[in-house]
């Protein structure tokens, strides 16, 4: 899902103190009103292909152990690359 930043009044309560997982799409301009982030959270920003937490090194151990990780990343990679056009399979 995607939060608009008008749509709830404190994102960082909402994204900071869920107690569940999810992903969830924010934009831009939403991500200061999350500081300071929660140690749990993993933030992915697509314009850059960058990932940003306290826990990454940790997803990174996993992604290099686990195939299925591995060829998500991969898949993502390519999306990336070209500009996020899907094609038909």
């Amino acid at each position: 899902p995607f939060l608009p930043a008008a749509l709830h009044s404190d994102p960082e309560t909402l994204i900071n103190h869920t107690p569940t997982p999810f992903i969830i799409g924010l934009e831009k301009q939403t991500m200061p009103l999350l500081q300071p982030l929660a140690p749990h959270l993993l933030l992915f920003d697509v314009d850059r292909g960058e990932l940003v937490g306290e826990e990454v090194s940790e997803l990174k151990r996993l992604i290099e152990r686990t195939p299925l990780l591995q060829r998500l990343v991969s898949e993502f990679q390519t999306q990336l690359q070209r500009g996020g056009e899907v094609e038909d399979r």
